[in-house]
């Protein structure tokens, strides 16, 4: 640990700051600097911190504030967001981020050294297709196969690819990374990756499980458009061959060398106090179900419960905000885990009315959820870490109640995602896909907006300097894996 804690300082010690203030807690904002001066093993350590920051920054939480997980408030910016207001201008931190610190230093490993780092060329196209998934998923057609060209041939001007292209791109980078590493002795690796890789420490195998989860993701997420996609997810789950949350890629915050090395989610709320409460519908949920993770997901209010802000409502401060399971120092994020993976069980068995099945999948998605709780709690310092264990009996319980029908739905299914999954982007792409759960658009949306926004807006960098950009504006327009 002490080694990866000196990896993470040292990256961090590199980092040129690319965006402006209003976002500088958001990312970590990483320049992989002249690739000549630099070796995988760093590059790699930096592409991790540079996902880890978008994944756990605005990306994610305006992606909550649109399913209703968290709630703006007029005490900043992201009252604005929760009624829609989310422009161009507004998210163009987000898409630098996601292009310079992620897929930029991803390109530079794939194409400076293609030869003699097989395992870390390995990781980077995994990397990679995870950090294109999150693009295409918030903007639909994006660069794909010129983006990061400007590094390696000179393209300044890099094409939109479809969304259905970029999809199977991610699926064949997927499928190379995977070979990459399952070479074993055979590989040419002039180094290993061990603590450059903060997520899985070089562990070659939990690498190939969390991508056959990401096969798996992206074969749901076409689904509607290629009803072959739920065989295909099956499959590629029962190559993952996840027995339980140990192996689950997490985005990790060693709280070494300053405050951008801590949880994000923790970061925002130190130092953006009552910016974002929790949804009203969120908690609700959780409390008419009766919970045992709702303390896990919420703190206590003004009056020592559990509630959020109804939709609409950006002047309420007392409700709950994001609890200590998300927000807690160096609680780690969950980036591809066990319970999604049964999550997608569940939901595919549902569809080909396999209902044993489905059920069976949902009730260990429910234990591995609950378990996890304990896992997080051991991140937890000073109050929150008062916070009571969930007892066998509460467990035995909940997940009893949340079962015990024989023909369970597939709503019933995604409400339970929806709440597992809280600081994934997966809920809002569940919600966009499949209509669940049902939520109530924002009545004081700006614009005359009647939907609940099914993207986000073009960057207007992009608009401005890049002639081949695809631009949409409209947060309305879905993208095209949503046919719900």
């Amino acid at each position: 640990m002490k080694k990866i804690l000196k990896k993470y300082s040292a990256v961090l010690l590199l980092m040129t700051v690319l965006a402006s203030c209003s976002s500088d807690l958001d990312k970590y904002s990483i320049n992989p600097n002249d690739p000549e001066a630099v070796s995988p093993d760093l590059l790699l350590t930096s592409m991790q911190v540079g996902t880890f920051s978008v994944y756990t920054g605005n990306h994610t939480r305006i992606a909550s504030l649109f399913s209703q997980h968290i709630a703006g408030t007029s005490e900043g910016q992201f009252g604005e967001y929760s009624n829609y207001n989310v422009t161009e201008q507004t998210i163009e931190n987000e898409w630098g981020s996601t292009y310079t610190n992620t897929v930029g230093t991803g390109i530079v490993i794939t194409t400076d050294f293609p030869e003699g780092y097989d395992f870390h060329n390995g990781i980077a196209k995994i990397l990679l297709a995870f950090n294109f998934g999150v693009a295409t998923d918030l903007w639909g057609d994006v660069p794909f196969s010129e983006a990061g060209r400007l590094i390696s041939s000179g393209i300044s001007n890099p094409s939109y690819d479809t969304q259905e292209t970029v999809i199977a791109g991610i699926q064949t980078l997927l499928d190379e990374g995977i070979a990459l590493l399952s070479k074993g002795a055979s590989a040419n690796n002039k180094i290993l990756p061990g603590s450059d890789d903060l997520i899985f420490g070089g562990n070659t195998d939990k690498w190939i499980s969390a991508a056959y989860v990401l096969k798996a993701r992206y074969a749901l997420r076409v689904s509607l458009r290629n009803p072959a996609g739920y065989d295909q997810a099956l499959s590629f789950l029962n190559s993952a061959n996840l027995t339980g949350n140990a192996n689950d890629m997490n985005a990790v915050f060693p709280n070494s060398g300053g405050g951008n090395s801590k949880n994000q989610w923790k970061d925002f709320e130190d130092n953006r106090a009552n910016y974002i409460k929790l949804g009203g519908f969120f908690v609700n949920a959780m409390k008419n179900m009766n919970d045992p993770r709702l303390r896990f997901f919420a703190t206590l209010d003004a009056n020592m419960g559990y509630s959020g802000n109804a939709v609409g409502d950006i002047n309420t401060i007392t409700t709950s905000k994001v609890g200590p399971a998300i927000s807690s120092t160096t609680v780690p994020i969950g980036l591809v885990t066990f319970v999604e993976s049964k999550f997608i069980e569940a939901e595919i068995y549902k569809r080909k009315n396999m209902n044993v099945e489905a059920k069976a999948a949902l009730k260990a998605a429910l234990e591995a959820s609950i378990d996890k709780m304990e896992v997080l709690k051991g991140y937890f310092v000073e109050d929150d870490a008062e916070i009571p264990s969930i007892t066998l009996a509460e467990k035995t319980a909940f997940v009893a109640a949340q079962t015990a029908d024989p023909m369970i739905t597939l709503e019933n299914i995604m409400l339970h995602k929806y709440i597992a999954l809280f600081s994934s982007m997966e809920p809002y792409n569940d919600f966009r896909r499949t209509g669940f759960p049902n939520l109530q658009v924002n009545p004081n949306a700006v614009n005359n907006i009647t939907v609940i926004p099914l993207r986000f807006p073009s960057a207007s960098s992009e608009r401005l300097y890049n002639a081949n950009a695809t631009i949409v504006s409209d947060i309305t327009t879905p993208v095209w894996w949503d046919m719900n």
